[in-house]
């Protein structure tokens, strides 16, 4: 394979990684041995991908990630890695104990085109399928459907992307596969054009096929769970038109957990529940750029409810006032 390009001289990499050119990597990067990572992935900052994961190509990744973590063994006497492996970690004691097998999940598969923000941490053999979008701070601890939107702790699913027939038609064209040159004329941002400018394009003879990594790009092929309506059969809902507090979206009840979490009082909580259809109406619930912003505004409140006193410009996020002046605020 050739030498990998756009890695960044703070980055390691092992020798024992597959890296299909090209792959851009900002800062520091830790990429485990036995992990494959398609063309045109982008990862940035203090995030660490684990021994066997597989991410495909198109992929974004956010700063400070871990994917493919290492669980627990919860079902053990003792967690600690003295007893489970004292010679990677103390050799000086290996003697002293005996070494207890460990038996690991592989690592996850990542599919194609799949944006994760930062903070995230996906555990090991679960898949995550082709155009997904993972919010930021989520724990992903299942398997993700091609192109659904997922968030929270654990990750729940928010929405689908498209309806049904269209996530079917984008998951065939595999515009992954494509040579760069091919996608030129493809219109992203209009699904329809896109589509149809895909059409045939893999049966069309290429002058060179689309080199392929090892094992890069594949992803286990998902099914809609069972129970969860498509999204985009009618015209994306707008936050005005959400239920009352104690019903509500995935999104609402992502919200509501990661508000808890970040310590916002009770009362807080209840209010913007409570007036959720008058404080966002601002947003639209059918863009995915709409939640992710208003994802990466909860998680900004996390660092407003310190001790500390807001004198530094910022909204009081201990106060009613400063969190709807965060959510409310599109910028």
């Amino acid at each position: 394979m050739e030498k990998p390009t756009y890695i960044s001289k703070k980055s390691l990499v092992d020798p024992a990684a597959a890296l299909e050119v090209p792959v851009r990597t900002y800062g520091l990067v830790e990429i485990k041995a036995g992990v494959t990572i398609g063309r045109f992935t982008i990862i940035n900052g203090y995030t660490k991908i684990h021994d066997g994961t597989t991410i495909g190509r198109y992929c974004s990744v956010g700063k400070y990630c871990e994917i493919g973590t290492f669980d627990p063994v919860v079902d053990y006497v003792a967690t600690s890695s003295l007893i489970h492996n004292a010679k990677a970690h103390f050799p000086d004691y290996a003697d002293s104990v005996g070494k207890v097998k460990i038996s690991r999940a592989s690592g996850p598969a990542v599919g194609n085109d799949v944006w994760i923000g930062s903070h995230v941490s996906v555990r090991r053999g679960i898949s995550i399928g082709n155009g997904a979008v993972v919010t930021s701070g989520a724990v992903v601890t299942h398997d993700v459907p091609p192109y659904a939107i997922v968030g929270g702790v654990p990750a729940r699913l928010i929405r689908y992307r498209f309806p049904d027939d269209v996530i079917a038609r984008l998951v065939a064209s595999k515009w992954w596969d494509l040579p760069v040159s091919a996608l030129k004329t493809v219109s992203f941002d209009d699904v329809e054009k896109a589509l149809g400018k895909l059409a045939g394009k893999l049966d069309a003879p290429q002058s060179k096929p689309a080199p392929k990594p090892e094992r890069g790009g594949k992803v286990v092929p998902l099914k809609r769970p069972a129970g969860k309506p498509a999204s985009g059969s009618a015209k994306p809902a707008k936050t005005g038109d959400a239920p009352a507090a104690g019903g509500g979206s995935g999104f609402f009840e992502m919200l509501r957990q990661k508000l808890e979490e970040r310590g916002v009082g009770g009362a807080v909580v209840e209010h913007v529940m409570a007036n959720r259809a008058r404080i966002f109406s601002g947003y639209d619930l059918g863009s995915v750029q709409d939640i992710v912003i208003l994802n990466n505004k909860v998680d900004h409140i996390a660092t407003l409810t310190s001790d500390r006193p807001a004198d530094d410009g910022e909204p009081d996020a201990r106060t009613l006032a400063g969190v709807l002046q965060i959510l409310k605020s599109r910028h």
